[in-house]
């Protein structure tokens, strides 16, 4: 993603993630269509995580 759109400062809109819900459902879809492994990247600072760059 580039710099210029997306720093290290930015922060999305909570209704702009995807819920646990969401996650799942994408992962099962996922799972159903033959992929054996997923990665979720990302941390949100509201829940305590901190970047690093």
């Amino acid at each position: 993603m580039p710099k210029s759109v997306f720093d290290r400062d930015c922060v999305l809109p909570r209704d702009a993630l995807l819920s646990f819900e969401e996650i799942t459902r994408a992962a099962r879809l996922f799972v159903d269509h033959g992929v054996e492994k997923i990665r979720i990247t990302g941390v949100s600072r509201c829940c305590g995580g901190t970047s690093s760059g």
